[in-house]
């Protein structure tokens, strides 16, 4: 016989132990993302390691600094990282702030 765990269904709540409790977050607050910082540096090091011609080429940094080729040769073509984007839906300017 095999045994399979039941799926629960997205309306159901989530059941926990009884001493977790889960981070709340406001609504306008963003989730906090160590990944992206982490990878942020590796993309700065990984330019630098080009500039200064440690590295040869996109691709052997971008496998090196463990970051995709695709992120690494739009930062050296100068496109800010998201992080640093104005938000579509903001609604008010710097200077109406």
């Amino acid at each position: 016989n095999v045994f399979h765990k039941r799926v629960a269904h997205p309306s159901e709540s989530p059941t926990f132990a009884k001493n977790h409790t889960l981070p709340t977050y406001n609504a306008m607050q963003q989730l906090p993302q160590p990944q992206s910082i982490y990878q942020e540096g590796q993309v700065l090091l990984a330019i630098s390691a080009i500039n200064q011609d440690q590295i040869q080429s996109v691709q052997s940094a971008a496998a090196t600094y463990s970051i995709p080729q695709t992120t690494l040769r739009d930062r050296r073509a100068g496109k800010p990282s998201r992080h640093d984007y104005e938000p579509n839906s903001k609604k008010l300017t710097k200077l109406e702030e």
